[in-house]
């Protein structure tokens, strides 16, 4: 190392040979005396810059002069040896130096305890000597070895143990955003682990630590965790939104040790923290907005209570007594006590009330008599749970009601934002208690009547919010023994919701509007209710009760009650027979997705109606007759309408068509239609369509699942065209066949540029070679799984074979005619037949792009059949005729080169007609050659007899082979003439 210290000037080239060779000795020693080099090195940086006092001013003073020489000795050698080639020395060199400013630091301080004198001085110096430490590492973080950086990032850790030291800030900024950017970028794992442990814990860096909860590597993940559990308060370092975040990603089926070391965060960290207050937890994560993540985190928490093997997981780390206060914090009874002056419920304790009693009765780790004793401490009888939502009800209908008497007065934002959240609050803890209520008895007739009553009156009451319909309509069924029964009911609040009269309309306008909202609140219910049954013979003439609401809504002239109207036939259709779906509602729904003057959002709804409908009924693929009173009667075909939206100009409009179109394919319901492939793998390259999301989800993950969202799209089609290749032969088959139409439709998009918006960049070669792609991908999965059944056949086929040579010709034969194109082949066919038929409209990049494609495909003319060669060089040929483009004809040049070789269809006959008479002379001569009873007669003299001597006696009763010998070479003459 020193030697080529010293040649540094000459820069690392100038190494000769024996310097590599002490380099690599130098490498084995530090690999094999590790522990003793390590040790070494920590007496020499407490030696060095660990501060020696002495017993006097002056030797004080002299012993502050010798440390700052050797301090600044050691760091001067260690930034020489810092750039070295060998990656052992570099890596030893980043550990030296975190020593030395772990014992800089510590000497700092403890000298704050004692005497002032010459602090500054002093002070000074070692600040110094820890930038200068500093200045070493940093360009190690980036070392191109991987050891090195690894070093490097766990000296890091010793900068951040004095955070007081004002100097300090600027070298500590440097290497905390360092070593951020190791944490989130680094190539090696074990690395991004490092430097979690190693970044100081601040309001800055704790989003970065959370980012790693989600990093692709599951050992990167459990360390964020840990981290997070030892290193940060989850109620001062972090906030509502970071902590929903965490459990978010953490508690994920898909990993069970991140699922295990968030559980354990959860549980022995985070309940620790709050004194195992579940319900303070809870109010801390927000179930009001939060539902699905408080619900997986309260299910883990009860279930590290009740679980042996979860509680092993979760709580291990806690002492005994500490597992016993977990326990009884968690499982302790929650009353729910009836009277109005009792105190109201918040939407926490509602929540976790709702939560322990369903995973009690869903559990299947504890015994019978352990969730009765859990359901018998938390849930209460159904009268009083009746009590409590008629409570909160009318103080969720009182707040509206004063909400909507202030309206004239002035606007007080702070005081809506307040009634809004009250409200919200009041209408979850309402939903909390109807969900519980399914957990309680309901086999008391009694109870179940007055639950029932509980429900009429808030289904038919119009101050009852729209949230709180569906949890109603559930609950109502689970209050009826039979469907029969409950459709009875429904059918009860429906008439007496269309009876009640419109009070309070001082005009039309506002007797109308009441009109909708009636109206909504009917289709509301029904939306719920065909959800719910089954669609029984005994129960489809009460069902028909409905038809009469639902198609006056589909007809209605307020937007929003056709939009909920559509949405219910479509659900009521799908419980109708196939010949009132096809005569009645098919024509009406194809009506109102046809319109043009419609609103986006029913045409959309009917689509999917639609869909629903093809999925049940193949009829309704099929053209319908409509007729507008503004247009001329004609066919509407549903394939039709779908593929015109498809084309739409609003992207919302396309999304849907898109997710219908994915599941009618899937299903095979569209076979023979690749224009609908290639319209979804044009959407899955649209760049266009997926910017289209980032205005309308405001960040809300829970939009992604809404259907018409962009980005569940993109994850539909990403696992569609894998799936559809490997379902079948057919979709192979379509996904091959839709490059042609997608190159069209790629096409028509250039042409239609609007002016002054930039041309959207299409990336047809990667949309070519995905379809492709996919195809061979599903080839291969085809093949694994025929792959037994086709070896046992080809050794039937083999020992068959070798009883006949002649027929094992004429079996290798069938064999090369059923070989099947390559994907690479069929697709270039395509793209030459659409160059042959629409190059004259392509704009020049385009078509170079194209040509580019089919020129540089790699086909491999032993192993491709001949018809399939043959149609792709007269496509070829066609092509080249009208391609005027000099690049382009340059690109075409190689494939037409190679297709050269492929021979006509008039000279192949020739020679397949030459190469079978071949073929046929020699099985003869082979055949006379091993027969036995043949005569020993000169063969030319069978030539000048012109195979009059063919047939041959027979000897001793024996036939011989003779006559079909003769026979076939008869045959052999007919073939010569032909």
């Amino acid at each position: 190392t020193k030697k080529k210290s010293k040649n540094k000037g000459d820069g690392r080239t100038s190494s000769s040979s024996a310097n590599a060779a002490a380099e690599e000795s130098s490498e084995e020693i530090v690999g094999e005396w590790s522990e003793s080099v390590h040790a070494i090195l920590q007496l020499v940086a407490a030696l060095g810059c660990g501060g020696h006092g002495g017993d006097d001013d002056h030797d004080a003073a002299a012993a502050a002069a010798a440390d700052i020489r050797s301090a600044n000795a050691l760091l001067d050698r260690a930034a020489i040896l810092s750039d070295v080639a060998s990656d052992g020395v570099r890596a030893y060199v980043c550990t030296f130096v975190g020593l030395c400013v772990d014992h800089l630091l510590r000497s700092t301080s403890s000298n704050k305890a004692e005497e002032q004198d010459d602090e500054d001085e002093e002070e000074e110096w070692r600040m110094e000597c820890i930038d200068k430490a500093g200045t070493i590492l940093l360009p190690r973080l980036t070392d191109k070895a991987q050891s090195v950086r690894a070093s490097a990032i766990r000296a890091c850790s010793s900068f951040f143990t004095a955070q007081n030291h004002s100097d300090l800030t600027n070298i500590n900024e440097s290497l905390t955003d360092a070593l951020l950017t190791r944490m989130a970028h680094d190539s090696s794992f074990a690395n991004r682990c490092a430097a979690i442990q190693s970044v100081p814990v601040t309001e800055d860096t704790v989003p970065y630590l959370l980012e790693r909860v989600g990093d692709v590597k599951e050992k990167v993940r459990v360390e964020a965790l840990v981290a997070l559990m030892d290193r940060v308060d989850v109620v001062d370092d972090m906030n509502e939104e970071q902590r929903v975040d965490v459990l978010r990603f953490g508690l994920t089926s898909r990993c069970t040790s991140t699922h295990d070391a968030t559980a354990a965060m959860l549980c022995g960290g985070w309940m620790k923290t709050l004194k195992f207050d579940a319900i303070g937890l809870l109010r801390l994560l927000d179930p009001v907005n939060n539902e699905s993540v408080c619900d997986s985190a309260m299910r883990t928490i009860i279930g590290a209570a009740t679980n042996t093997d979860m509680l092993q997981a979760s709580l291990g780390h806690l002492s005994p007594p500490e597992v016993r206060a977990y326990k009884e914090s968690v499982l302790e009874p929650i009353k729910v006590d009836r009277g109005e002056d009792e105190e109201a419920l918040d939407p926490a304790t509602a929540f976790y009330l709702r939560v322990v009693c369903e995973s009690t009765a869903d559990s299947t780790a504890m015994s019978a008599s352990e969730r009765s004793e859990i359901l018998g401490n938390f849930m209460p009888d159904v009268p009083a749970l009746c009590e409590v939502v008629q409570k909160h009800l009318g103080r969720l209908v009182g707040s509206i009601r004063g909400h909507n008497n202030n309206t004239n007065d002035v606007d007080n934002d702070d005081q809506d934002d307040d009634a809004a959240e009250f409200e919200e609050g009041e209408a979850f803890i309402c939903l909390q208690i109807l969900q519980l209520i399914k957990c309680s008895d309901l086999e008391e007739e009694g109870s179940r009547r007055h639950l029932v009553s509980i429900l009429y009156g808030m289904l038919c009451s119009q101050e009852t919010p729209d949230d709180l319909i569906e949890a109603c309509v559930r609950t109502m069924a689970l209050a009826h023994d039979s469907e029969n029964q409950f459709l009875q009911t429904i059918s009860e609040i429906v008439a007496e919701i269309k009876d009640e009269e419109v009070a309070g309309a001082d005009d039309a306008a506002e007797s109308n509007e009441q009109m909708a909202l009636h109206q909504i609140r009917v289709l509301s219910i029904l939306s719920v209710v065909l959800e719910q049954v089954s669609g029984s013979t005994s129960s489809i003439g009460l069902l028909d009760t409905f038809s009469d609401s639902i198609v006056a809504a589909v007809t209605s002239n307020n937007n929003l009650v056709r939009e909920a109207g559509v949405s219910c036939l479509g659900k009521y259709a799908l419980l109708t027979p196939e010949s009132k779906v096809v005569n009645e509602f098919k024509p009406l729904l194809l009506q109102v997705a046809s319109s043009k003057k419609e609103k986006i959002e029913v045409r959309c709804q009917a689509i999917l109606s639609l869909c629903d409908l093809a999925l049940l009924f193949d009829s309704v693929l099929g053209s319908s007759s409509s007729s507008d009173s503004s247009e001329e009667t004609n066919d509407i075909s549903f394939v039709f309408l779908l593929s015109e939206m498809l084309c739409h100009s609003n992207s919302a409009v396309v999304i849907v068509a898109a997710e219908v179109a994915a599941k009618l394919l899937f299903a095979g319901k569209l076979i023979g239609h690749p224009s609908m492939v290639a319209h979804l793998v044009v959407i899955y390259f649209d760049k266009d369509i997926l910017e289209s999301s980032d205005a309308d989800d405001d960040g809300d993950p829970m939009m992604v699942k809404e259907i018409g969202n962009p980005i569940r799209l993109q994850q539909i089609l990403s696992l569609f065209f894998p799936a559809f290749s490997i379902k079948s032969t057919e979709g192979r088959r379509m996904l091959i066949n839709s490059i042609k139409p997608l190159l069209s439709i790629v096409n028509d998009k250039l042409a239609k540029k609007k002016k002054g918006r930039k041309t959207t960049a299409w990336p047809i070669a990667k949309m070519v070679e995905y379809v492709c792609s996919n195809v061979d991908f599903g080839e291969e999965e085809s093949a694994k799984k025929t792959g037994a059944t086709t070896s046992s056949e080809e050794e039937k086929n083999d020992e068959a074979n070798e009883l006949s040579p002649i027929k094992a010709v004429e079996d290798t034969e069938d064999e090369e005619s059923q070989v099947k194109p390559s994907s690479t082949l069929t697709a270039s066919i395509a793209i030459a037949e659409f160059l042959s038929e629409s190059s004259a409209s392509c704009t020049t990049a385009y078509l170079r792009a194209i040509c580019k494609i089919v020129g540089g495909a790699d086909i491999i003319l032993e192993e491709e059949p001949y018809e399939s060669l043959f149609q792709l060089k007269k496509s070829m040929d066609e092509a080249a005729m009208v391609v005027t483009d000099n690049s382009a004809i340059r690109s075409l040049e190689t494939l037409l080169e190679l297709l050269d070789e492929v021979e006509d269809q008039d000279d192949l006959v020739e020679s397949d007609v030459s190469s079978d008479m071949n073929s046929i002379n020699e099985e003869l001569e082979r055949t006379n050659l091993s027969d036995p009873d043949a005569d020993d007669a000169d063969p030319t003299a069978d030539e000048e007899d012109d195979g009059e001597n063919a047939t041959d006696v027979m000897e001793e009763g024996k036939p011989t082979n003779n006559t079909s010998v003769e026979v076939e070479r008869r045959q052999l003459g007919e073939l010569n003439v032909e």
